[in-house]
């Protein structure tokens, strides 16, 4: 996603809701239109997992169409009726890049073993060696067997 941490749940609801469209609008100018008939128009600057929006540089217009220009404006999740995208994004390709990112904590870390499968894996590589010199034991006990047999012919 972005440099931003984000909960497990907000993770989850990014991903499997339409909550993510806010996040590939960032740092691009929109409007979008609330519940009680009132639009704001601006730029939008920080999403949570939730669809909460900050918006910066913003132009509220109430109900009788009177533009009050603001710096930020806060926007909760349930207050969003619509929110318009731009013509130049195009939001599969937006989709795809942002679901194609690793999270910033998932990037080359490895799983930590339990101590079960430490111990299991202990146990195998040691069955593993004791099989590897009965094999060895067999071969040689084989090659004397043939040579002594060899010698007495």
């Amino acid at each position: 996603m972005d440099s931003r941490n984000y909960t497990k749940l907000e993770c989850s609801k990014l991903y499997n809701s339409l909550s993510c469209i806010p996040l590939i609008l960032k740092d691009k100018n929109t409007i979008i239109d609330l519940w009680n008939d009132t639009t704001v128009a601006g730029t939008i600057h920080d999403v949570d997992g939730f669809m909460n929006i900050t918006m910066i540089n913003v132009v509220f217009i109430d109900q009788q169409g009177k533009m009050r220009p603001l710096d930020n404006f806060f926007v909760l999740a349930r207050n969003v009726k619509y929110i318009h995208i731009p013509n130049e994004v195009d939001v599969t390709q937006a989709l795809e890049k942002l679901f194609n990112k690793k999270p910033r904590d998932m990037k080359d870390k490895q799983p930590q073993k339990s101590f079960k499968l430490k111990r299991a894996q202990k146990y195998q590589l040691e069955t593993l060696r004791e099989l590897a010199a009965q094999q060895e034991n067999q071969e040689s006990d084989e090659a004397s067997q043939g040579t002594s047999s060899e010698n007495t012919a």
